[in-house]
């Protein structure tokens, strides 16, 4: 898990969060692929809208400091054991962040 981003209360923030670019690399270097934010229901905040009402539906709810995921941006794309994949998340505002995993 990476460093969370925090969410700032304004439209330039709303904004970017649809703007944003995520790339993909694989260990050599060579781009998987790259999406924008857009590609996770039209805009990330609406996942944050349907796990408040897919939470709400079995009667729980969200509590201030959950830490959320609202999941991937693009497609799945298989890998193989000792592959290393390295996330760039560009155009929010704070900078640039980046997950890396290696797989087992």
């Amino acid at each position: 898990m990476g460093e969370g981003i925090p969410v700032e209360p304004t439209p330039a923030f709303i904004e970017a969060l649809g703007d944003m670019e995520s790339v993909t690399l694989d260990d050599t270097g060579r781009e998987i692929q790259r999406a924008k934010g857009t590609t996770m229901m039209g805009h990330p905040l609406n996942v944050l809208l349907w796990l408040v009402e897919h939470v709400g539906a079995q009667g729980q709810r969200l509590q201030a400091g959950d830490v959320l995921s609202l999941g991937a941006i693009g497609t799945f794309h298989s890998t193989e054991a000792g592959r290393t994949i390295a996330v760039r998340y560009t155009g929010l505002p704070g900078g640039d962040s980046e997950a890396v995993v290696t797989f087992r």
